[in-house]
């Protein structure tokens, strides 16, 4: 119950927010509100009651929608290397990383004014949460600067403007209107795709109404280094929302 509880407020509280302060509804909003809640509770779920679990939840609504419209604007110089925003389009440290660590904060806080423990409880957690970060940090740092450094961390910025769904997935992820991926039609809300692309391999694939077929282009020189290359293109219709 306390689970439910807590990702419903934490969904309402997101999405209440969103429209106050962005003047439209996102069911994104919502279901990421929904995310926050259920992570802010996960650490306290046993000790908190009704009341700390609508609490919980709803400060992890606000939590979340606080840290998704900050960090993506926040960058820093590190000296050897330069953070420009954060490349994190699914709001995962929002979510799992700035509402993870209030969920451990209120766990401790539950723990105290819920089952009566002694504050070093409370500090306890807050330890255990610094330690999860710093732990993190070192295994992250080992995996990743390596692959940093040798230039297999990332794709090429052709890739990433053209989307990785695409190119390496064969499909969209996202629809986003004409300037975008896609245009969708406001009378049949049909989404109708057509794009060019170039990719290093030959597909043909046919699913459901989506139809992909690649065809090669000798001599074709473009940004990702010319030689043979293959251009895409997809064809969307019918697919109704």
């Amino acid at each position: 119950m306390n689970t439910t509880i807590s990702a419903a407020s934490g969904g309402l509280t997101t999405f209440l927010l969103t429209m106050w302060v962005e003047k439209h509804e996102q069911v994104g909003a919502l279901c990421n509100g929904i995310l926050a809640g259920l992570v802010g509770i996960t650490a306290g779920c046993d000790s908190a009651d009704e009341y700390w679990s609508i609490f919980i939840g709803i400060m992890s609504g606000l939590i979340y929608y606080i840290a998704s419209k900050a960090l993506p604007s926040m960058s820093s110089d590190l000296g050897f290397m330069k953070i420009d925003r954060t490349d994190d389009p699914l709001d995962a440290v929002a979510i799992h990383g700035v509402c993870g660590f209030w969920g451990c904060v209120a766990s401790g806080l539950t723990r105290v004014y819920v089952q009566g423990n002694d504050l070093s409880v409370l500090s306890g957690c807050v330890f255990g949460a610094l330690v999860i970060i710093l732990w993190t940090l070192a295994c992250s740092t080992l995996i990743f600067f390596p692959l940093w450094l040798s230039g297999l961390l990332r794709v090429s910025k052709e890739i990433e403007e053209r989307g990785m769904d695409e190119v390496y997935h064969g499909g969209l992820g996202y629809y986003i209107g004409e300037e975008g991926l896609g245009t969708v039609t406001p009378n049949t809300h049909k989404v109708i795709v057509n794009r060019e692309l170039d990719f290093e391999k030959p597909q043909v694939s046919n699913f459901g109404n989506r139809i992909i077929t690649i065809k090669s282009q000798e001599d074709k020189k473009d940004s990702f280094g010319g030689g043979n290359n293959f251009a895409k293109k997809s064809n969307f219709s019918g697919s109704n929302f």
